[in-house]
Order: C-alpha cells, then sequence, then structure tokens
C-alpha cells in the first residue's frame, strides 16, 4: 500500500469515499478543491492500493500541534489496514501532538487510535449531529522527541 500526499486528481475518488463514509466529516467539492490546490492550514493524504483506497486530512497548527479532521476508508476495503497505515505515516512524520475527535460510540475507531498511541484527552459535549452524540478527544503526545528546528 502506498501513502501519498493528495493530488487534484484524486478529488473524484476522495468524493466517492466521502459519499459513501456517512460518519465522516462532509467537505464540498470547493473545500476539497483549495486543500488539494495547496490553500490553507489543511493537507490531505491517500492510501493507494490498486486504486484510490482512503484519506487523512490534517490541519496543522503551528509547528508542534495537528489536528486529524477527517479519516476515511472505501466501505468495501475497510479493516485491511488504509487508516492504521494513514495514520501510522503521518504520526511518524509529525514530531508534534496530534488532536482528533471521534464519536464516543466508535470502538473501532478508538481501538485503532488507542492501538497508535492516542489516549482520552476529554470530551465535547453534543459535538455530532446526526445523531446528535458526545466527541471523545483523543491525543498523541510527543514530549519525549525532541523538535527540530524549522527551516526556511
Amino acid at each position: 500500500m502506498e501513502i501519498r500526499e493528495a493530488r487534484p486528481g484524486d478529488l473524484p475518488a476522495i468524493l466517492q469515499i466521502q459519499t459513501a463514509s456517512p460518519e465522516a466529516a462532509g467537505w464540498s467539492a470547493s473545500a476539497w478543491e483549495g486543500v488539494l490546490a495547496g490553500h490553507g492550514e489543511a493537507t490531505a493524504w491517500v492510501a493507494v492500493d490498486g486504486g484510490l483506497v482512503g484519506y487523512l486530512l490534517c490541519r496543522m497548527l503551528g509547528d508542534a500541534e495537528a489536528e486529524v479532521l477527517n479519516v476515511a476508508v472505501d466501505p468495501a476495503r475497510r479493516r485491511r489496514g488504509a487508516a492504521s497505515a494513514l495514520l501510522g505515516a503521518f504520526v511518524a512524520q509529525f514530531p508534534g501532538d496530534i488532536f482528533l475527535e471521534v464519536r464516543a460510540s466508535n470502538a473501532a475507531a478508538i481501538a485503532l487510535y488507542r492501538r497508535l498511541g492516542f489516549t482520552e484527552a476529554g470530551s465535547r459535549p453534543a459535538y455530532y449531529h446526526s445523531p446528535v452524540e458526545d466527541a471523545l478527544v483523543m491525543r498523541k503526545t510527543f514530549k519525549d522527541r525532541k523538535m527540530q528546528p524549522k527551516r526556511d
């Protein structure tokens, strides 16, 4: 499985996966176009295995903090390691704290995040809609890693 930065040509497959994943946050096509063109703080990665099978959308919050906004995998390709590969690649390359929110009832995602070293950091009451549900805030900390100076 290849993990790489998303490209503008990936948009149709990303939107197809997003549509097939109602539990994932929905972004408009124009918002995705901005991300894939490199505008704003968000970046996207994709998992490719005989075609695009999943994506990760994240936002950098300075040099030492990031937020995972969305992880989605084609429903027909789930439970084959795509989400783990996407998150693992991101965690390995980012030398700071990483946060994410997950539905409190999403036991499979919570278990995945825990396996990758995320811990519970709090909750957000009624964060999700359709249905209304609390979010569990999870965090992966790199306090023991020395930050590399940013090069201009």
